[in-house]
């Protein structure tokens, strides 16, 4: 192996000096080595990244680098330090970087990170400030400062745009029910439509979230103070969809945004796939010409769903749906987050999935036919074994479909999945439950990519099974209308698409 200072001249030299540090091992000795070089270099992201991935030596020197740093030399150590070791950093230094004019900003979002509450009084007086205010609100958000809810709440009125957003973060983030009265006095938007049913456990249905009239009408008539009562109302019901809208639904699995990224323009860029409050996966951005990316984060510490004995015992061999299965279900919908609702009966022909450049996350890569450096490229994984469709749904474009787990592959019981096995080999045809979204972007611009992508609720293994039989596997899924991609007086146009032949199989 080279040693630390000829690996990183050859790394420096690099056409794509970023693309081979992430495919080589870091060479030992390389922290002391990129410390010394680090002062005046051009490649001053690169190095902090490299120290970043250096463990806790990387992560002392980055602290010490950030010393005597300052302005935009300390905006990328800073935000390194925040994602992976904010109390390294001094709280001295932090102190002195909130007043800089360029590294304020993240040394803000460090400040809230580290857990120090001795920062509050530091970071009160930036509220008012037009650069670092919004940055500063979210620190005293994560802190939990709720000496200053009441202030960070009025403060909304005078705020628009990106501002306006980060501010209504910080309350989210603080999650003192003391911010709602000010709320509901205030102006109404989806942002602080959000804020509010984060803040009190309700979550009335408004059609239009973009029309402020809509969204105080609908919160005039939600007395703050009593739980959640789910209205499951409009309810249609065919052999292979059903219909349905959900009103102050629980939310126990729905798609939220992420807490802001230290050092990030956009307050509300992440999302990630909850169950119970927990991050299950990561999903990337709503950017419409970025990958669609879906990485585990963590198995939820209980299952995703209670199913009653009498919903397992419908589901135990499904021909067709009907208005008594959605009876039955009725616990299990009402946790869903409040919304429309599409319900497919649908025949799945899955593989299970270990092998990396297998799945249809790496595969996709090699059929956009653009990718010179593929040697070079790990397969891309989500983290977790899954299931997927053994072809293309037909369409314009062909949709990749995948089948995520929602609970660790270890709790698999073989004697269950052989009394499945057992039951659809006599012609049974039992029923997993899914939940699942149509996600349709342009990749780079270039790349016209679709996905069904479907989290299992219950039924992983049914669907072993169904998998090791070569039998496809039967399927209720469920989709909100409001999680799928699609044009916006349309957002069911993709999902009934990409839903059709598969219902077909199942009727």
């Amino acid at each position: 192996m080279d040693s630390p200072e000829v690996w990183l001249d050859r790394v420096l030299a690099a056409s794509d000096p970023w693309l081979v540090a992430d495919t080589e091992p870091l060479p030992p000795g390389l922290v002391e080595v990129v410390e010394d070089r680090f002062p005046g270099t051009e490649q001053r992201r690169l190095l902090v990244w490299l120290l970043g991935r250096s463990g806790e030596d990387g992560v002392r020197a980055l602290a010490r680098l950030l010393e005597t740093a300052a302005g935009i030399e300390a905006v990328d150590l800073l935000a390194t330090l925040a994602h992976i070791g904010p109390t390294h950093a001094s709280p001295a230094t932090v102190r002195r970087l909130l007043a800089d004019p360029k590294a304020g900003r993240v040394a803000a979002d460090l400040a809230g990170l580290s857990g120090d509450h001795s920062f509050v009084p530091d970071l009160v007086p930036l509220l008012d400030d037009r650069e670092r205010g919004g940055n500063a609100a979210i620190a005293l958000g994560r802190l939990h400062a709720h000496e200053h809810t009441a202030r960070i709440a009025r403060r909304l009125r005078r705020l628009k745009g990106l501002e306006r957003q980060r501010f209504v973060i910080a309350l989210e983030l603080m999650g003192d029910p003391a911010a709602v009265p000010e709320l509901l006095r205030g102006r109404f938007d989806g942002e602080v439509h959000h804020a509010l049913a984060h803040l009190t456990g309700r979550h009335p249905l408004v059609e239009n979230l973009r029309n402020p009239r809509a969204i105080r009408a609908a919160w005039r008539s939600v007395d703050v103070t009593e739980p959640a009562r789910p209205d499951l109302r409009d309810v249609q019901v065919g052999e292979t969809r059903a219909d349905f809208v959900l009103d102050d639904g629980l939310g126990r699995i729905l798609i939220d945004d992420d807490p802001p990224t230290p050092g990030s323009l956009w307050p509300r860029w992440g999302r990630s796939l909850m169950v119970a409050g927990t991050p299950v996966y990561n999903l990337g951005s709503t950017c419409g010409t970025c990958e669609l990316t879906m990485r585990l984060t963590g198995w939820p510490p209980e299952s995703a769903v209670e199913s009653s004995t009498r919903l397992r015992d419908r589901l135990a061999d499904l021909p067709r749906l009907d208005a008594d299965l959605i009876d039955a279900a009725r616990p299990l919908l009402v946790a869903m987050p409040t919304g429309h609702y599409r319900t497919f009966l649908l025949d799945l022909d899955l593989e299970r999935v270990s092998d990396p450049e297998m799945s249809w996350w790496h595969r996709r890569t090699q059929r956009r036919g653009d990718n010179d450096d593929d040697e070079l490229d790990e397969p891309y994984w989500p983290g977790a074994e899954h299931f997927q469709l053994r072809d293309t749904i037909p369409g314009s474009p062909p949709a990749y479909c995948v089948v995520m787990p929602s609970r660790s592959p270890e709790l698999l019981r073989d004697e269950r999945v052989a009394e499945h096995a057992a039951a659809i080999a006599a012609g049974a045809r039992p029923a997993a439950l899914l939940w699942g979204w149509v996600d349709d972007r342009y990749v780079q611009a270039e790349h016209h990519e679709r996905f069904l992508v479907a989290v299992v609720l219950d039924g992983h293994h049914k669907l072993t099974a169904y998998a090791r039989a070569g039998v496809p596997a039967r399927v209720v899924m469920l989709s909100r209308t409001e999680d799928n991609w699609g044009p916006p007086e349309d957002r069911d146009r993709y999902l009934i698409e990409v839903t059709a032949p598969l219902r077909t199989a199942a009727s």
